[in-house]
């Protein structure tokens, strides 16, 4: 059916489109349209062992073909190694390597050469994206957590928005955490 065609059936008689046209549903947005945006930020400022939940989001796909677009950045540091990020849905971690083993599965680590001296004056940022396919019209919630995923000895903290020393001094940082969740239509 011709454009001019699907435009007369709209309209009937008239010049003007009645308002019971003029909804969208999401099964009428094409593969790749937004359908929608969920946001989250950490602005606390602390000191953290193991890993930590730092934001949480909930979302409602609007078909099981949707596909939900997650990212993040943040900034933190650490005066050792072994920290990083890991992604959840519910209780579920996404978005790990393949058979990790003994290997800790992050989406995202921290940059940290072991300098503690330096490295304590330093905020690092980490980012990352993953399209996961939940195949769901259920609320589903998502986690970003953070920390250190190696805690066997002390001084491995993962210094959230902030540099290690975190002294009250112009070349000291103090940064932010966000996360987002967006519903992509299949």
């Amino acid at each position: 059916m011709s454009n001019a065609r699907k435009l007369a059936n709209l309209l009937g008689t008239s010049t003007t489109v009645p308002s019971s046209k003029l909804s969208l549903v999401s099964g009428d947005m094409p593969t790749g349209s937004v359908l929608q945006v969920v946001s989250g930020t950490n602005t606390n400022s602390s000191s953290l062992n193991g890993m930590t939940d730092l934001i949480t989001l909930d979302i409602t796909p609007s078909t099981t073909s949707s596909k939900i677009l997650l990212q993040f950045s943040g900034v933190a540091s650490s005066v050792r190694r072994y920290v990083g990020y890991q992604l959840f849905r519910g209780s579920t971690q996404i978005a790990m390597g393949a058979t990790p083993g003994n290997r800790a599965t992050v989406i995202a680590a921290l940059d940290s050469n072991n300098d503690s001296t330096n490295d304590g004056y330093c905020g690092r940022s980490a980012a990352a994206c993953y399209i996961d396919s939940p195949s769901s019209t259920s609320q589903i919630t998502y986690k970003l957590k953070g920390g250190n995923y190696y805690t066997s000895g002390s001084g491995y903290e993962f210094e959230l928005n902030r540099a290690a020393l975190d002294s009250d001094d112009a070349y000291m940082i103090r940064g932010i955490h966000s996360f987002i969740a967006i519903e992509i239509a299949g």
